[in-house]
């Protein structure tokens, strides 16, 4: 497997990272805006023990579930874009190198050309 071939595949593999990290956060999202609304419930309920606008164990839930959240959107998400687009920079770099080598070889061989014609045209 070339080195492109290499990148491509863990190009791939960041993309479904990705992916997987979109959905549990949109997971995640909805289990916090269902949170709110138990609490919010709560706040309009009875008062039972001195306990009102959730119960302390929510208000943790909540907390930590914002938390990951956050975490998920602002760094693991851009960290793996972050990754994506290097290893695409360093595809495009190691494809325009294949290139730039495949243009050379093809000058060189029509100079190697050239010069037999010559000597050919001068025999």
């Amino acid at each position: 497997m070339s080195s492109i071939e290499q990148l491509r595949s863990q190009v791939s593999a960041y993309k479904s990272y990705l992916s997987n990290m979109q959905k549990t956060a949109s997971y995640l999202l909805n289990s916090i805006n269902t949170v709110k609304s138990i609490i919010e419930v709560q706040k309009n309920s009875y008062v039972v023990d001195d306990v009102a606008g959730g119960s302390n164990t929510l208000v943790y839930l909540l907390e930590k579930e914002n938390g990951i959240y956050s975490d998920i959107m602002n760094n693991a998400i851009p960290s793996v874009n972050n990754k994506i687009k290097e290893l695409n920079g360093k595809i495009n770099q190691l494809i325009a190198e294949e290139e730039a080598r495949k243009k050379q070889e093809l000058l060189k061989a029509q100079e190697e050309a050239t010069n037999n014609l010559k000597r050919g045209m001068l025999s």
